[in-house]
Order: structure tokens, then sequence, then C-alpha cells
């Protein structure tokens, strides 16, 4: 079955009322098993691009509602059914299409407007020299929760250079923070830093009833009303006052291309879904529908538009063998990482409670196509997976699931808690999650047996927080080190602190490998860094220092600092969430709600604070004929050189030193910098090339910051109990 549909009745799946009640005949919803949207920005101004110009945008591929799966109805409608009672149908192809078409639409100004995040413009006056790379000739402009001050003019829309936002900011007049508490603006604090005069594109397609003088009146008459609150509105009334009556005719046409183009969506036939497959011999679902087939097919549809990860691929597999698992991890708020990433670590988890002899590995597709297929072998697997996400004998709504419970718990363990707490931020949180998922399995799994042993689940924190923060920043192979602490945990009846005692030393008779590196206490790390003196201050070499130290006469113990300690010293001096976790207090209080698992809000790398250098890169950076360049730029690019400073603050700093920048003694307290050293971070440029005292200051004094916050670290988590060695 073939149908034609216009953009307006596209958006109103979404949208609700933009057409008459009587008019549609069905609406298109998505069913579980779909990815979330992934469409990039610059591939949404690209699409309205295209429907401005009369190109086409491709069709859409829908079938009968599937009853086994949960529906959807969008990201503009969220879980409410736009259209009650109407007659559904799945949207199999085409989602980020209609997400992006039915955002033209949204218009986050209006008086009843909901809050959603993102706001299309449309740029009334360019400065088409900016675009000159790109293939756009309407320039729509996409502002998004994440970067509210919008992308690069180039057709991919990449991010903003962060000279760029700071301008934004200043022009728009945002204030930051409120009690010294971080606050993000949001889409509709700020306009498109890249824009001259923009205006929401629903304010267009809301005028596209007149024409004309009449057309360019309807705009301005709102933005006129918009004036005092905005200033891109005021400057918008203003241009519009003064333009002539042809200045909007040729973006009239293009609105009028728009609305009168068509999208085809093309019905998969009822039989196509209901026909036996070779994969599946009787797994039809109660309503007879063929689960392989609608595997395969959405399989297929996707591989031909957007790349689908193999990650998110798995993911929909398993929404579409077992829908509700979905609705579990909509539970989870905050989650500590992506929806897909989270339910595959949760399989993985289930998996180990049916006690294997090793740590579970990855799910492939083929390998849940054979737990959701009845296989006889796979069913403790499958029962444990559904007892886990809570699909079965652990209703929702009488308790938590379990795999919420274990979230919860190592969320409790990890996250940072106020002051005086040895907690995590959650950016160091996420960052196990995402960067070390072998890690965070392993807790999954100490989770579940804490709870189910119902022992005292904070007597473990501190152990857990060592243990996690050991394996993510200094584990050479940390699968290795996560299935060796895996097969302890499988002899022990119970489970308590005491099995965190010496767990990461290794009996050097057994010539065992740990997979992690055997750590040095703050004490030893002090003798091996050995600081540099005035005599040789010009030649000074990291590694030089380390391994070739004049004192070391046996081959072994070089040997020893080549292959061991080395490798320490490089993730040390390089680790910026070490840094993160000495600033923890103060990040915990001036950031307390930025949490970078909230991919929506904190896409591509976006955070609200900069790792600024205390003695400014300019001073350091391609210095001609400096006799102590290269020991500055060695010790200016290590964590003794950096602290943490807000991102609003950092691009006015440029040069300027330390001790004119930085006035107030509580923030040179929690860059742990004492008293004494705040004119060793003030080194000037005359300095770094010929003042041989002045630089041996600040070398030291990023020594001592160094050690300072690796001590913090090992101290306050006593991360030398793990390494005790088995009585």
């Amino acid at each position: 079955m073939q149908n034609q549909f216009t953009i307006i009745q596209i958006a109103s799946w979404q949208l609700g009322r933009l057409v008459p009640d009587d008019e549609p005949s069905w609406v298109a919803t998505l069913p579980s098993l779909q990815r979330d949207a992934v469409w990039k920005p610059g591939q949404v101004e690209l699409l309205w691009d295209s429907l401005f110009r009369g190109f086409p945008i491709g069709s859409l591929v829908i079938s009968e509602e599937l009853k086994h799966q949960k529906s959807r109805y969008g990201k503009l409608a969220g879980v409410n059914d736009p259209w009650p009672g109407r007659p559904k149908r799945h949207l199999l192809d085409g989602q980020q299409r209609c997400n992006s078409i039915a955002l033209g639409f949204y218009d986050p100004f209006a008086s009843d407007a909901f809050h959603f995040g993102s706001i299309l413009w449309l740029d009334l006056c360019p400065d088409l020299q900016a675009f000159k790379s790109s293939t756009r000739h309407f320039i729509f402009r996409l502002t998004t929760t994440s970067h509210p001050w919008g992308y690069d003019p180039s057709d991919a829309a990449g991010r903003l250079h962060a000279y760029e936002i700071q301008k934004a900011l200043r022009e728009c007049d945002w204030k930051p923070t409120q009690n010294d508490i971080y606050q993000r603006p949001a889409a509709i604090d700020l306009w498109p830093a890249k824009a001259n005069l923009p205006v929401p594109v629903a304010w267009l397609l809301f005028g596209s009833a007149k024409h004309g003088v009449e057309f360019a009146a309807a705009i301005q008459q709102r933005c006129e009303a918009a004036s005092k609150r905005h200033v891109w509105a005021k400057n918008a009334a203003t241009w519009l006052r003064e333009a002539s009556p042809e200045a909007l005719l040729e973006i009239e046409n293009g609105l009028r291309r728009a609305l009168k183009a068509t999208v085809l969506a093309l019905e998969v036939p009822s039989q196509t879904i209901h026909a036996k497959s070779k994969q599946e011999d009787g797994g039809a679902d109660a309503e007879g529908a063929n689960l392989s087939n609608v595997e395969h097919l959405f399989q297929r549809i996707n591989n031909g538009g957007t790349p689908i990860s193999p990650e998110d691929l798995q993911y929909s597999m398993i929404k579409a063998y077992w829908p509700g698992v979905e609705g579990t991890i909509d539970l989870l708020q905050p989650r500590p990482m992506r929806a897909s990433r989270l339910a595959l670590l949760g399989c993985r988890a289930a998996f180990a409670f049916t006690r294997p002899e090793k740590l579970p590995s990855g799910v492939s597709v083929s390998a849940l196509r054979a737990l959701a297929g009845g296989d006889p072998q796979q069913a403790e697997k499958k029962s444990q997976m559904e007892m886990f996400f809570g699909l079965a004998d652990c209703p929702l709504q009488v308790m938590p699931p379990p795999i919420c419970q274990v979230i919860e718990l190592i969320d409790s363990w990890l996250v940072h808690r106020g002051q005086n707490d040895i907690g995590l931020p959650p950016v160091v949180r996420t960052a196990v999650a995402h960067h070390s998922p072998d890690v965070y399995l392993l807790l999954m799994i100490l989770a579940q047996r804490v709870l189910s042993e119902q022992a005292n689940a904070e007597s473990f924190r501190s152990p857990i927080l060592a243990v996690a923060t050991t394996l993510h920043w200094f584990g050479y192979d940390q699968h290795r080190a996560v299935q060796r602490m895996y097969g302890m945990l499988r002899c022990i009846e119970k489970l308590t602190p005491e099995f965190f005692e010496g767990i990461l030393s290794v009996n050097p008779q057994v010539n065992e490998l740990s997979g992690v590196r055997d750590l040095v206490s703050p004490a030893e790390l002090e003798k091996i860094i050995i600081c540099p003196d005035e005599e040789h201050l010009s030649e000074w070499n990291w590694e030089q220092a380390i391994v070739e130290q004049p004192s070391l006469n046996r081959p072994d113990e070089k040997l020893h600092l080549q292959n061991n300690i080395w490798p320490i010293i490089c993730q040390i001096r390089s680790n910026k969430e070490l840094l993160i976790f000495a600033q923890r207090e103060w990040l915990g209080i001036r950031f307390k709600s930025f949490d970078n698992a909230d991919i929506l809000a904190w896409e591509d790398h976006n955070r609200p604070w900069d790792f600024d250098h205390l003695l400014p890169q300019s001073i350091f950076h391609d210095v001609r004929n400096a006799d102590y360049l290269r020991v500055c730029k060695q010790w200016g690019n290590t964590i003794g050189n950096f602290h943490i400073l807000p991102f609003e603050e950092n691009r006015s700093r440029s040069d300027r030193s330390a001790n004119v920048t930085f006035t107030d003694q509580a923030h040179w307290q929690r860059m742990l910098v004492q008293a004494g050293e705040m004119d060793a971070f003030s080194l000037t440029r005359h300095g770094v090339v010929n003042d041989r005292k002045a630089v041996l200051l600040f070398v030291r004094a990023a020594r001592r910051r160094t050690l300072a916050i690796y001590k913090d670290w090992y101290v306050t988590l006593e991360i030398a109990y793990l390494f005790r060695p088995k009585p």
C-alpha cells in the first residue's frame, strides 16, 4: 500500500492538532525496537534546506502496528498519544526525517509551549561569506540542549570554537551562576551564534497563510511582541520594519514549496510480517507476527540509511524480543551511560548470576536469537535475564527491577555526596562506565552479591571506589584484571570488605599477570620523580631522569623502571580525572548538576569547565632561543600545571599570570597550590628564555602539586590495601 503525506501531516503525528480532526486516517508511531534518534544537526538543517528548495527527501517505510512491540510517539510527542484512539502504523524507516520535520513546527516561545530542548531557526538575512563552504541555499540553524549557541556554518555543522561560544554568551549577557552554582543556558535563552537575523521556523510556517507584505508583517508582529525579552527578536523586528516588500519573497517561495511537498510512505504487506522464516520455527508471537521477519527487515532497512552501530543494533534486537526492557531502562534516571550500553552490560551481568566459570562476554545478535528462540540449553540464562530486567516474577509496579537496585547501589558507592566526601564527581563515574565497561560489569556483579546477601553496603564503599578507580586508570588489561577478580569472587561463599585486602597483589613466584599496574606509594613516587637541579635544568628529560638514574647499577632495576614504573608515571602525569578527584569538593558544589551521562545535554565532549594551565601555555609555547623551553613544556603539560576553571572564565584569561588572575586564597587552596607557590606559576616569557631560578621554582611547584594530587587519591581511598600481599 502507498500513502502520500504533506510535511504538516507528518508533523501532526507528534504535535497533534496541526490538521483537522477528521484528516488523519492513521498515525505513525515508533516500535520499541527502533533506536533513538541519531541524526546530527547538519542533517536536520540540510533536510529543511532540501524542502525549501523542492528537493525530494526519500520515502518512509511503515507496517501494521506490531502488537508484540510497545509504541512510542516520537521525540516531540514524548509519552503522550497525540491522537488518542486513532489507528496506528509502526514507522520502520524515516524516524529521523519525521522528527526533523516536526521540529520545524515546534514553537518554544508560544504561551502554551512545553520545553523540548531544540529549536530550528532560519536566518532572514545571512552573511553568505560565512557559508561559502556550504552547499545550502537557505540558512537553517539548529540550537540544542547540548549546544544552545548553535553549530558552525559548514554542512557538517560541527561544534563552535570556544572563543565563539564565549562571544555568544557575552552577547546575550548570560549569567552562568547563581549563588556560586553553575546553571546551564537552555536553547530558549540564546540564539544561534552564526546567524545575523534568526527567527524560529515555526513562526514562518504558522504565518504561511498570508502572502507578500502581509506575510512579512505577520513575522514582524511576532518579533515585535517578543522584542522586549529577546535581543534576536528585536533585531529581526527592526530589520523587517525597514526591509523592502521583496526581502522575504525568496523565503516565502521556499516555504510554499516545502508545504506543497509530499512524502511517500511504503507499507510492508501484512503477509510479509506474518510469514514463517527459516530462523524461527513456531516462534511467532501471540498475534501471529514472526519476530525474525521483523528483526531481519529492521536490520536491512537500517543498513541502507544512517549507519547503525553494532551496540545499537544489539539493543534493538533486545527490544524486539523483549520489548519491556526499554521501559526498565527508562526507569533509570539519571543513567550512568547510554541506554544501549547499559542494556548490554545488564545482559552480561544477568548471565554472570548463573555463575559461569568465565566472565560473560558481549552478547551477539545471533546469541540473542538463540536466547529468545526457546533453546532448552539457554533456559537458565534467559530466565536470569528476564528476572534481572524485571520482565518475569518481578512486576515493575511492585518493586524496582534488580538492575535498577544494582545501578542505584553503584551510584551510592561511586558518586560524590558533599563536603568531605570520598566519592567521585558524576563525570568520573560516567567515564568508568563508558570507557571501562568490564570494570563497570564487575561493579554490577559485586552490587548484586551485596544485595542478595543483604550485607552492609556502606562498608564496601571505600574498597569499591579504590578498585574501580585503580582498574579504570591503571589497568593495562582490564578484561584480564576483572576476569581474575571474578574468579576469586566465585570461590567465596559470602562477600565481606576483607575480600578486597590484597585483591590486586600477585604472588611473584606464580608469575601471574594481574592486568593492572603494581602501584607505588606516594613516598616511593617522590623518590622516583627526581627534581631537576640547576646545573642540568635546560636538558632535563622525563624518561631519562627516571630510567637512566646514575645510582642504578643493576640491569634488572633499570628494566623494572622501564617496564613498570615509567608507564605508571606517564599515566599519572596526564590523568586529568585524577585532577578532578583532587578538586571533587569544589566541583561537587559548583557543578553539582553536571553529569555527562546525559547525552542530550552534554553531547560532543561538552562540559561547563576547562582544564586551564596555571602557567599559561602561551608563555612556554613556540618560544625561540629559549634555554628552558624544553623543561617548561614537559612540566607545563602535566596535571601539576592544570586546574579546573569555569568555562566562561577561562577564555577571558589569555596569557595573564596566575598571581594576577587568581587573587582568591580559597581558589588557590582548591587547586592544591601552596601559598608560597603562587609566584612560581607566574613565570614570564622572559623567564622561560633565560631565568634559571624562576624556571626551577615553577618545576618544583608543578612536581610537588603532581605528587599531592596522586597522594590525595592514594591515601583517601587506601589504595595500598588492595596491593597488600595476601597472608
